[in-house]
């Protein structure tokens, strides 16, 4: 079979073309929190793509919710703004 890693139509073959993601189309409370479908990104160079198995939620993601982290960055969000950083899985596209 070769080297899998220097193959990326191996790693693409069970990519699927959207996932859910979490996002807010205004900075507030919990009741922001919505579903939204997203187009899977393609691995850029010197990125990988991964298929998140366990997300995690961090007390900074409260603050981005409510708009802190704009504030103080001074940088206007564009909405919808989709929230976390945070997670873990297996690669699939190098």
């Amino acid at each position: 079979m070769g080297d899998p890693m220097s193959d990326t139509d191996f790693f693409r073959a069970d990519v699927p073309g959207s996932m859910p993601a979490v996002a807010i189309d205004s900075f507030g409370g919990d009741e922001q929190l919505h579903l939204v479908a997203v187009q899977v990104p393609k691995a850029e160079a010197n990125q990988v793509l991964l298929r998140v198995h366990t997300a995690g939620i961090g007390h900074w993601d409260a603050f981005e919710r409510e708009g802190l982290f704009a504030e103080m960055s001074d940088v206007p969000a564009a909405f919808p703004y989709r929230l976390g950083s945070e997670g873990s899985g297996t690669v699939v596209a190098i």
